[in-house]
């Protein structure tokens, strides 16, 4: 399993800080892992939706702000 993976099963799990952004109302959970950011949503069920696995060179807040 890469390290990609393995972030996001450790924010579904709660054992690792995230971030929270907020853009457009909506609550994203957020974390850096090495040159990428994984945004997520945590919805009604508790699990996470992924929104976006961007390379931190990229147009990273456009980018999910269309997403949304």
């Amino acid at each position: 399993m890469d390290e990609i993976e393995k972030s996001i099963q450790n924010m579904a799990h709660n054992t690792i800080p995230v971030r929270v952004l907020e853009l457009d109302k909506v609550q994203i959970i957020y974390l850096k892992c090495k040159n990428h950011y994984i945004f997520t949503l945590k919805q009604e069920n508790k699990k996470l939706l992924i929104v976006a696995v961007l390379h931190e060179r990229m147009d990273i807040i456009n980018r999910v702000k269309n997403r949304l």
